[in-house]
């Protein structure tokens, strides 16, 4: 089983990142194989909204053909974002604004999606990035498996909850 956890995180060395990199180290441990994609250091520019995907191509020559060619390559997506002003963090938005290709297509993916939260405050607003991404996995066509939330993340002593994030990822490779 092939799982793809994309970080969407501006910050490569923050929690997010840190967070993905124990997932791929969860999926491998559980038998699986793990793809870690962090979108901050590709080049992704945004939909332009010029409908040229009808087609099924992206007018736009970027590092997004990758991110698509691992989605297609992999059973399960993991999608992991810092949750910004209540919602996910722009990049995260710009690679899920990117899939338009998806709307357009008469098949979809078949696999599933799962994502991954963090938030700084104690009490984050986890809800609206929840629903976009799962509105997202609809569009893919990927069945949602349940996302998970990590508050608290600006505490000074703030640790990333390496337990949760395996079991999470063991539960998730498992069904």
């Amino acid at each position: 089983m092939r799982v793809l956890i994309i970080c969407g995180s501006a910050n490569p060395n923050g929690t997010t990142a840190s967070m993905c990199r124990s997932a791929a180290e969860s999926v491998w441990n559980a038998g699986s194989v793990p793809e870690l994609i962090l979108a901050s250091e590709m080049t992704i520019g945004h939909c332009t909204g010029c409908g040229c995907c009808k087609d099924g191509e992206c007018a736009e020559k970027d590092d997004m053909a990758r991110i698509l060619d691992a989605v297609e390559r992999s059973d399960i997506l993991i999608l992991a974002s810092p949750i910004h002003f209540s919602g996910p963090s722009s990049l995260t938005k710009t690679v899920m604004d990117r899939f338009q290709p998806y709307w357009y297509r008469k098949e979809r993916h078949g696999g599933r999606m799962a994502a991954m939260l963090c938030g700084g405050s104690p009490e984050p607003r986890f809800h609206c990035a929840v629903y976009i991404m799962r509105a997202f996995s609809i569009t893919v066509g990927m069945e949602w498996c349940g996302h998970l939330e990590i508050p608290g993340t600006d505490r000074d002593d703030f640790e990333v909850p390496k337990d949760d994030i395996d079991r999470f990822v063991r539960d998730l490779v498992r069904s």
